[in-house]
């Protein structure tokens, strides 16, 4: 398996430790060469941290791990006391970015899945225009959410009554069409069934 160079830090950059490079292999493996030292400042002393593998998977553990952020399930690795992507990684390592794009976009969407030939770099526009347009294109709406208690008749009704005003309209259609007022609320501002 062959790795190349993600990052590396020097000891002007981090007085706190010595020396140490992190190397990526093209399926996602990480590793840190070598041994450094870090400052503990609550012990006041230092510690060696020695040269270590870090593996990709999902469990729990020291190793690579999935963790629910904001941004979703990635895999990442604990460096130095801190946070990476893998698949930023494996980016910063194998996938040149002329145009300095910031992001690392999934080709497949499958978060888990940090080789070279699924990563590319992105702008945050492109990102988002890649999850919206090939990956959640599908996204069902209206009747076809199983959930839906309303129809695209019902809806039309609903706007053509909402044009007579009149106090309390609102909670007297709700009731005739068993749903919660503040759906007959959302309907009439076109918070909801934007579609009909």
């Amino acid at each position: 398996m062959k790795f190349k160079k993600a990052f590396s830090w020097r000891s002007d950059d981090m007085p706190e430790t010595t020396e140490a490079v992190v190397y990526v292999s093209r399926c996602g493996s990480v590793v840190k060469a070598g041994s450094y030292r870090l400052w503990n400042k609550k012990n006041q002393s230092y510690s060696v941290r020695k040269e270590r593998i870090y593996r990709q998977s999902t469990n729990r553990g020291k190793d690579a791990k999935s963790e629910n952020t904001r941004y979703g399930k990635y895999q990442h690795v604990c460096i130095r006391d801190r946070s990476y992507q893998v698949h930023r990684l494996v980016a910063l390592a194998w996938i040149p970015n002329p145009d300095n794009k910031p992001q690392v976009n999934h080709i497949n969407g499958m978060k888990s899945d940090n080789r070279v030939e699924n990563l590319e770099w992105v702008t945050n526009l492109e990102n988002r225009r890649h999850s919206g347009e090939k990956l959640f294109r599908n996204i069902p709406h209206g009747e076809q959410v199983g959930t839906a208690k309303l129809t695209a008749k019902d809806v039309i009704e609903i706007r053509e009554r909402l044009k007579t005003p009149y106090k309390g309209l609102c909670r007297d259609l709700a009731a005739e069409f068993g749903v919660v007022a503040s759906t007959i609320t959302w309907i009439k501002q076109g918070e909801v069934w934007k579609h009909v």
